[in-house]
């Protein structure tokens, strides 16, 4: 096994150690040195506030498309439907962006607590029919 590593963006060689771990090479390390990673990591997210990287790199879209959804959905949850404003200043946290997991495609904003029970529901709909008629034959939910 070697010991070191030519890094492809300074072109030094140095010890793997000096290398992420990456799944996605033969050798299992990343092509480019921890340094140089870190380097392009601080001057991109210098570029940038940190939502918007996030959900650029996540999610395909930018903090202003974000923002142009909450709008879309008069600042609910598409879900339960509680106020972003209020859930903002509640819980000092934005609104979830849902995703369908096997296309990526954005399909809403929703509250952290409704976009938990997605996932844990497996975003099955048949689940989630069963659980609804499960909660009305036993009368356990809030009419109101």
């Amino acid at each position: 096994m070697r010991h070191t590593k030519t890094c492809n963006r300074c072109g030094q060689e140095k010890p793997i150690t000096d290398f992420h771990n990456s799944s996605r090479t033969k050798d299992g390390k990343n092509y480019y040195c921890k340094d140089c990673e870190n380097a392009r990591n601080r001057q991109y997210r210098g570029t940038t506030n940190k939502k918007n990287w996030k959900l650029k790199n996540r999610f395909k879209i930018t903090y202003q498309d974000y923002l142009n959804l909450l709008k879309i959905q008069n600042y609910k949850c598409l879900i339960c439907g509680c106020d972003y404003t209020a859930y903002k200043e509640e819980f000092n946290r934005e609104f979830c962006v849902d995703h369908n997991h096997k296309t990526g495609e954005v399909r809403g904003l929703l509250c952290t607590a409704c976009n938990r029970a997605l996932g844990l529901f497996k975003d099955n709909p048949n689940i989630l029919r069963k659980a609804t008629e499960y909660l009305e034959e036993r009368g356990s939910y809030d009419t109101h």
